[in-house]
């Protein structure tokens, strides 16, 4: 990803949108910062290459989503601190996580 594209993702200017079937290590594509997930395989980790890192990441429950998001309460890169809940998403209900420069995922919202 070019400089250009990393400066415009980090202010909120990328919004690609992708549809992404939900899996246990949920691999989110460099380019955004906005997906929608549908199924219903629970997310124990989001997969991040190490340029997408230190990014807000918003997650939109799709039509057909029952997706669990696992908490770690000592998480390792790739697992999410959820404030000590799993989430559950599901149609119109919005995740919004942290991807820290080490790899781990913090919950920043949750409206459901």
């Amino acid at each position: 990803m070019s400089m250009w594209s990393r400066l415009k993702s980090l202010a909120g200017g990328d919004r690609t949108r992708y549809t992404l079937a939900s899996a246990a290590a949920l691999a989110i594509p460099d380019d955004t910062n906005f997906v929608t997930v549908t199924g219903t395989t629970a997310v124990t980790s989001l997969s991040v290459t190490a340029s997408a890192r230190n990014r807000e990441i918003t997650i939109l429950g799709g039509a057909s989503a029952a997706v669990s998001f696992t908490n770690t309460n000592s998480p390792s890169a790739g697992q999410m601190y959820l404030r000590g809940s799993d989430r559950l998403v599901s149609e119109d209900v919005v995740l919004k996580l942290l991807v820290k420069a080490d790899g781990t995922v913090t919950l920043i919202s949750f409206t459901g």
